[in-house]
């Protein structure tokens, strides 16, 4: 019984403690951030000989802290990519990628580390690189809009005004780039590597 009641009064302290956390208010952080990305094929009914290209992003960061252990970050990213060589030609073209990440923090060290999961929209801008030239994205068979889910690791480290953040994230689509004019003969989905490096200021 005395167990229980040591038990039930660290819950009631534990919730009150995040409700006046929450009471005052998220803290937010905002930030830019950068990397390469390495992408690589997966579910191509197609066979070409398809090879990973090197590739970068870099856009903003914009972080809601809930408390010391959980914040949620969007990121509004932009991708200029060749995504891939398929046949000796480059494919594929800039995206605007929007994920919306939610961290666990876990204190190490100096700083903390930290677990990101969470998903993202994936919008092709204009036109898309098929050999050298730029075509339209009915031509090269392509949707627009695409889903992906991202998963990564992450090291918070407190620097001067806000915090170093370098972290390796891994990204897959779920959804199928080709569009329904060639889901009978191809069907098209990337996996990538992402090392980035961000830098958040804390208000």
């Amino acid at each position: 019984m005395k167990k229980l009641l040591v038990l039930l009064v660290s819950l009631v302290l534990s919730a009150n403690a995040f409700a006046i956390e929450l009471s005052a208010g998220p803290k937010l952080d905002l930030g830019f951030s950068g990397g390469i990305v390495r992408y690589h094929s997966s579910g191509l009914t197609m066979k070409p000989d398809t090879s990973a290209r090197f590739t970068g992003r870099i856009g903003g960061v914009f972080g809601i802290k809930i408390n010391d252990m959980f914040s949620i970050e969007p990121e509004l990213m932009i991708h200029f990519s060749n995504g891939f060589n398929m046949y000796d030609e480059k494919n594929f073209g800039t995206t605007l990628e929007l994920p919306v990440m939610a961290k666990f923090k876990f204190d190490l060290g100096p700083g903390k580390l930290v677990a990101a999961v969470g998903p993202q929209i994936d919008i092709i801008l204009g036109k898309v690189y098929y050999g050298d030239e730029k075509v339209d994205l009915d031509d090269a068979y392509m949707d627009r809009l695409g889903l992906s889910v991202a998963v990564g690791v992450e090291y918070e480290l407190p620097l001067g005004p806000g915090s170093l953040v370098p972290g390796l994230r891994y990204q897959v689509n779920l959804t199928n780039w080709a569009n329904s004019d060639a889901d009978d003969f191809m069907k098209m989905r990337f996996y990538s590597i992402m090392p980035s490096v961000a830098y958040m200021f804390k208000f």
